[in-house]
């Protein structure tokens, strides 16, 4: 192949973006302007930005675009592309190293090869999304961020170096204190890199305005980063992890424990209960409230 010391403007746009089964999906159109792009060939790279040269080169296949036009209103019918991002496997059959990688499309017409950086140009439901998709499962279960980094293109993070509360979300033991009437305890089981403890908080929200803040929580025999969440009000609390990095701070839910079971306690001569909710749209919820004992005493007769 001879690469072109000309110097040849290419565009390109990611039109759409999507999880698959294995990875992602990403699709869009590039072709060189002011050129014949009949036979248009894409190659897909990833580099890595967090201080390496590795690379990894895949396949795009090609894909039709009958009502695509150049600046000069030419048309271009073949010059889409589908590629598939699969984070498993691209590192020469293994799973991506922790870092972030940056989308790549070679475009190659005749004798001319051309590099374009995806996602530099999108359309704005691209520009907006987050992918998310998980390698593993269990403890080694590690999420693969796809995201459109400001004026740079198409990214992904592998680790939690943009997006930690992706990680996180996924490496917290959720349990009750023993020695508590209904108080969680929240356990952080793995930190993304880079990441400090005291950025990290919790909070109950029951979306009628009204908070219960974690405290951090130290124990000796453990040294994992802990936090407590007393659930003693009234209500139906769902549970927030809150990162801070710099200025910037992003809170997300945490999912549904299915080890968590319900909490029954007394205050005085009044039995309460914290039992968690249904899962639903994968977020953690507790419900907090007194003990009917009318009703309890109907079912027990039949009543």
């Amino acid at each position: 192949m001879t690469v072109s010391n000309e110097v040849v403007t290419v565009s390109s746009e990611i039109s759409g973006a999507r999880l698959t089964r294995h990875g992602m999906m990403i699709s869009g159109h590039a072709y060189l302007s002011g050129r014949s792009n009949e036979q248009v060939g894409f190659e897909a790279v990833l580099r890595s930005v967090s201080g390496t040269d590795r690379e990894y080169v895949f396949a795009a296949s090609r894909t039709r675009t009958p009502d695509l036009v150049d600046e000069e209103g030419a048309s271009l019918p073949d010059s889409g592309f589908d590629l598939e991002i699969v984070p498993g496997e691209l590192a020469d059959g293994t799973p991506l190293p922790s870092g972030i990688w940056e989308l790549w499309l070679r475009v190659t017409v005749g004798e001319i090869r051309e590099t374009v950086r995806l996602g530099v140009e999108c359309t704005e439901k691209v520009r907006k999304e987050r992918l998310v998709h998980v390698i593993g499962k269990g403890e080694s279960a590690g999420p693969v961020v796809g995201y459109i980094a400001r004026g740079k293109g198409f990214c992904l993070d592998v680790g939690g170096h943009v997006f930690p509360t992706e990680v996180l979300r996924r490496h917290v033991g959720v349990s009750w204190l023993p020695d508590r009437d209904a108080c969680l305890r929240i356990s952080i089981e793995k930190l993304p890199p880079g990441l400090e403890p005291s950025s990290i908080s919790f909070r109950a929200e029951d979306g009628n305005g009204e908070y219960i803040i974690a405290s951090p929580y130290r124990d000796s025999a453990e040294e994992k980063p802990s936090f407590i969440l007393p659930l003693e009000t009234a209500g139906e609390w769902k549970i927030a992890l809150r990162v801070r990095q710099g200025e910037d701070a992003e809170e997300v839910h945490l999912p549904p424990a299915p080890s968590l079971i319900a909490r029954r306690w007394r205050k005085g001569l009044t039995p309460w209960y914290a039992r968690p909710l249904p899962a639903k749209k994968g977020v953690m919820g507790v419900r907090v409230a007194k003990v009917d004992v009318i009703q309890g005493l109907r079912r027990r007769l039949g009543n």
